[in-house]
Parts: structure tokens; C-alpha cells; sequence
């Protein structure tokens, strides 16, 4: 079951449906992982092809490098990590519904899973600092039930900046 925390705006209800159908195809697909308490990058991975099927229109990216310049990244506490690590913060969205080459960007999308509270503050501020850097209309951050929370999914969607306050 999905819990939608914010009232959304009439723009808002096709992507949260979308994201929605994408959670239920998940819970549905990729049982096994989510009972497994899989890597939060293997779920994030199996979440954006379930995304890309309900927004066939777009492309959707796993930690896509989406910074156009090096200067861009400041401001950015970037933390050291290795593939054995099974929470690397990066300083790139964990998905991003958007149009590859034209700068057009549907959502910015962060994944938690429920066993990894204490990254949320975290992922948080990375969400907002993408979100204003990208100027896209939708952010959420989803939290995926795992081990014996499979099936509880929160989906938060986080206030858009206002026109004119495009990145720092």
C-alpha cells in the first residue's frame, strides 16, 4: 500500500499516478528483492525500468550525472565510497524522469529504503538542491518497504521552487 504524504496540484496527479504504477509493478515484480532487503541501488535500478514503462515518453535515469559543468557540483558535500558500499550518497538524483539532451526534466526522484532512516534528512537536502538546479516541476521522495515492511511504500512529493530561483 502507498501512502501519499501532500495534497497534490492538478499538474502533480498524472506523475504521482505514474509513480504509483510504478511502485505497484515493484511490489508485484521485484517481491523477491524487496523481501531480501536487496541494495538500494539494485531497487532504484528495477523502479526506473518500471518508470520508464509508465513514461514511455521520456527517458529515465538511474544516478545520472546531469551537473553541466564542473563548476556546478559546488556546494555539494561529496562523500567517499566504494562498490561495496550499500548506501553511497552521490550528489546525483537516484532517478530522473527528463528528456535526455534538451534540458527538459519531468522529476526528480529520491529513494529511500525503510530500513535506512537515517539517511533521510540527507537525501532531503540533495533533493531540493537538485530540484532547484534542474528547475523541474515534480520531486519526490519514495520510501520502499523491505524485509518485513515490503508492500508499505511512502511517496512524498516535495514543493517545487518558485519561477526565478533556479539553482545557487
Amino acid at each position: 500500500m502507498t501512502h501519499v504524504e501532500t495534497l497534490p496540484a492538478a499538474l502533480e496527479v498524472d506523475v504521482i499516478g505514474g509513480l504509483e504504477q510504478a511502485l505497484k509493478c515493484l511490489q508485484e515484480r521485484d517481491a523477491a528483492l524487496l523481501e531480501a532487503q536487496a541494495n538500494e541501488r539494485s531497487i532504484t535500478a528495477r523502479l526506473g525500468c518500471h518508470l520508464q514503462a509508465v513514461f514511455p515518453d521520456w527517458d529515465v535515469d538511474c544516478e545520472f550525472n546531469c551537473w553541466r559543468g564542473p563548476l556546478q557540483s559546488r556546494g555539494h558535500i561529496v562523500v567517499s565510497t566504494t562498490s561495496a558500499t550499500t548506501e553511497a550518497p552521490t550528489i546525483f538524483p537516484d532517478l530522473l524522469i527528463h528528456r535526455r539532451g534538451s534540458g527538459e526534466t519531468l522529476a526528480v526522484i529520491e529513494v529511500l529504503k525503510s530500513d535506512a532512516q537515517s539517511a533521510r534528512h540527507r537525501e532531503r537536502r540533495k533533493l531540493q538542491h537538485c530540484l532547484k538546479r534542474l528547475g523541474c516541476p515534480h520531486a519526490a521522495m519514495i520510501e520502499i518497504g523491505v524485509g518485513k515492511s515490503r508492500g508499505r511504500h511512502h511517496l512524498e512529493m516535495l514543493a517545487t521552487p518558485l519561477h526565478g530561483e533556479q539553482g545557487l
